[in-house]
């Protein structure tokens, strides 16, 4: 693990015990790393998008 990801790691939270848990460790880097994505506002901007001039039906 690198400095930067050493850092990171200690400002988690663990339950007692759980630091030294592979398992428990890559939860929290996953869950610091991936993004939640709004359902809500990604369906919007797909229901929103028109075929530009000159685009193909195949590529819309």
């Amino acid at each position: 693990m690198g400095r930067q990801a050493f850092e990171l790691f200690r400002t988690f939270d663990f339950p007692p015990g759980d630091e030294k848990k592979y398992d428990s460790v890559l939860k929290k880097f996953e869950d610091h790393f991936i993004v939640n994505v709004n359902e809500v506002a990604e369906s919007h901007k797909f229901m929103s998008r028109f075929q530009q001039q000159g685009e193909m039906i195949a590529d819309f």
